[in-house]
């Protein structure tokens, strides 16, 4: 699979993320629901999978 774990700081500027996200060229990303009006600004062009985590109290999985 040839895939890596990186974190980014959500107190970046979106510019930077976006530099991030085209230097490392992320395919898959994983993301907390509270950010996702940040992704829909960047458009990383090589992103292919969104997985959208949601920590909703009282849901049992």
């Amino acid at each position: 699979m040839g895939a890596m774990l990186h974190a980014v700081n959500v107190r970046l500027s979106g510019q930077d993320v976006a530099k991030l996200f085209d230097h490392v060229g992320d395919t898959v990303l994983f993301v907390d629901r509270s950010l996702l009006s940040m992704l829909a600004v960047l458009k990383p062009p090589r992103l292919r999978h969104v997985v959208v985590m949601d920590d909703r109290s009282g849901d049992v999985v």
